[in-house]
């Protein structure tokens, strides 16, 4: 099959006439547009090969090379002697000594035919060749001119701190010419000082400039770190991009099912800072069902009388005071209290369980639990659980006494 043929071009197109007949025609008959069609799949493999044939000069040179000799046997013929004299020649001829003669005269001059045209084909070899090697060498000097002015174009954005644009003129050459090792480089080079940047703003908590950064590494870098992720999303989050930092958990999420802390950030920033209870809810439980399936991988399914709680990380503290608070809000308060009972279960030390377990006995309307609640908070170090008890809880049997402190 003449592959010029294949993709619908001439003989003589240049490579962008060959690369955009090439994707035309891929696209077509790519298999993940004919699912199921074996003559889709046997096209879209008859087209790579005639791309990948005459997309490479060499390549494209000696198959143009065979062609043309495919051509030429088809166009010349040679008449054996019994086909051109008939059978009155070889009567004529036959038992006759001159006959001999004859036949050794006219393959002596098919020899020499065959000698001729393999000459001629080694001739034409040689002149492709060279003129390939020339027309090879003239396209990489014309590639050096080109890219010295985009590498220097791009130096200058990038020293004027134009990041974005800088890397977009190495991207487009890259993309129009392929690998070009120095223009590669360069942009190597750039991304890994936009990277660090990136990082020592984050580690300085200037949470505005990691993020510039970052955003330039997601456009023009592959193969991101989930640690990157949950920098881009902690950054968000500290500057109220909240949706971000969202979408970077949960990016994190997919990645890794069994990671709990993912599910728990997105639960937190619903709560406390979009105060979208319902959705939190949806990814407390997400977080609860993680850290359930690992309590019981632990300590088996009787977890509860013999796990250690200063074995159990904060988050996990955490997520059940967050919890707690996202179910009281919605007025879940069986949920709400069954959550806050294992956050005091996890760290009985720590204020925020009593405080919240505070806030919901209040809503129930039972006042002294409400009270010896916040008491305790306060005794933990919980200033507006004092403040709280101060409110509503004179006489009562939690009622705070003493200065606040």
């Amino acid at each position: 099959m003449n592959y010029y043929q294949l993709l619908g071009i001439d003989q003589k197109a240049d490579q962008k006439a060959i690369k955009n007949a090439y994707k035309k025609l891929a696209f077509q008959y790519h298999p993940d547009k004919n699912p199921g069609s074996q003559y889709a799949e046997n096209r879209f493999k008859e087209i790579n090969n005639a791309y990948q044939t005459l997309s490479d000069p060499e390549k494209r040179a000696l198959y143009d090379l065979k062609i043309n000799y495919v051509s030429f046997q088809k166009s010349f013929t040679y008449e054996q002697p019994g086909q051109r004299y008939g059978n009155y020649q070889a009567k004529k001829y036959h038992y006759q000594k001159g006959y001999s003669k004859y036949i050794k005269e006219r393959n002596r001059i098919a020899n020499w035919w065959a000698v001729g045209i393999l000459a001629v084909i080694s001739v034409i070899y040689l002149v492709m060749d060279g003129i390939n090697d020339y027309l090879v060498q003239a396209e990489e000097e014309r590639l050096l001119m080109v890219e010295e002015n985009i590498l220097a174009d791009a130096r200058k954005k990038y020293a004027a701190g134009i990041f974005n644009e800088a890397l977009g003129i190495l991207e487009k050459h890259l993309d129009e010419n392929g690998n070009r090792k120095a223009v590669n480089a360069l942009k190597k080079k750039y991304l890994e000082e936009i990277r660090r940047q990136g990082y020592n703003d984050y580690y300085n908590q200037d949470y505005e400039a990691a993020l510039h950064a970052f955003e330039i590494l997601f456009r023009y870098q592959g193969n991101l770190s989930l640690d990157f992720y949950n920098k881009v999303a902690e950054s968000s989050r500290k500057v109220g991009n909240y949706h971000d930092a969202i979408e970077a958990y949960q990016y994190i999420a997919r990645k890794m099912p069994g990671n709990m802390e993912a599910n728990l950030q997105v639960a937190l920033i619903y709560t406390y800072d979009l105060k979208e209870y319902e959705k939190a809810i949806r990814f407390y439980r997400k977080a609860k069902e993680i850290t359930i399936k690992k309590y019981i991988e632990e300590y088996g399914k009787a977890f509860v009388l013999v796990f250690s709680p200063e074995r159990i990380p904060d988050s996990h503290y955490i997520l059940y005071c967050g919890l707690g608070l996202a179910a009281k809000e919605i007025n879940d308060n069986q949920g709400a209290l069954e959550a806050l009972e294992w956050a005091v279960i996890l760290r009985p030390d720590r204020p925020e369980g009593y405080y919240l377990q505070g806030l919901l006995y209040q809503s129930t309307g039972d006042d002294n639990l409400a009270c010896e609640n916040w008491s305790v908070a306060y005794s933990l170090g919980l200033e507006e659980a004092g403040r709280l008890a101060r409110l509503n809880c004179q006489g009562s049997k939690g009622a705070v006494t003493g200065p606040l402190r």
